[in-house]
């Protein structure tokens, strides 16, 4: 004989265990993305190499320090997809070419000499990034010089378990 209450007894039970499963599953995934990973601005600023050969273009390159803060590890190694010299007006001046070099920094109180960032002290990047905040330098060769005075940038970082996008003041520009 069919028993109404048993069945509607064992629905319950069902929807219990199955709420039991997801919900700290969705607790967990809305604290990870409350909790995504950030890139913070130190430094940025452009320039050339002094002589070039004639009849070559000579070489353009930018130079970013930032504070990457994650709390969790990362699983690849650190990326720049993109990166962008912009204008006042938010127009492109110069973009990536190649990135020529990652090294991790000492978190030390930000400097405003060049020097402090454009030496080329630190530590190459062999791993991806732990837990934490890890300041970088990343040297990057740029499509072109840029005409006319950038005032800002925007970077994409990948590599950190979810896209991050850095922009920041540039701080100037050293003589070619």
């Amino acid at each position: 004989m069919y028993n109404r209450n048993a069945m509607n007894d064992r629905r319950n039970c069902l929807v219990v265990m199955l709420l039991a499963a997801v919900l700290p599953r969705a607790r967990v995934a809305a604290a990870q993305s409350a909790r995504a990973p950030s890139a913070a601005n130190v430094f940025c600023a452009h320039g050339g190499v002094g002589t070039w050969p004639s009849g070559q273009v000579p070489p353009y390159y930018a130079v970013v320090v930032v504070d990457i803060d994650l709390h969790v590890a990362a699983r690849s190694m650190l990326g720049v997809t993109s990166f962008e010299l912009l204008e006042a007006a938010g127009g492109v001046e110069a973009s990536l070419a190649a990135v020529e070099e990652v090294v991790q920094l000492p978190i030390t109180s930000p400097s405003a000499q060049f020097a402090t960032y454009l030496n080329p002290a630190g530590t190459p990047l062999t791993r991806p990034l732990p837990v934490g905040v890890t300041r970088v330098r990343i040297r990057m060769r740029l499509n072109h010089r840029s005409l006319a005075y950038a005032t800002r940038y925007r970077m994409t970082l990948s590599g950190l378990g979810a896209p991050v996008t850095a922009t920041g003041a540039v701080n100037g520009s050293w003589p070619t």
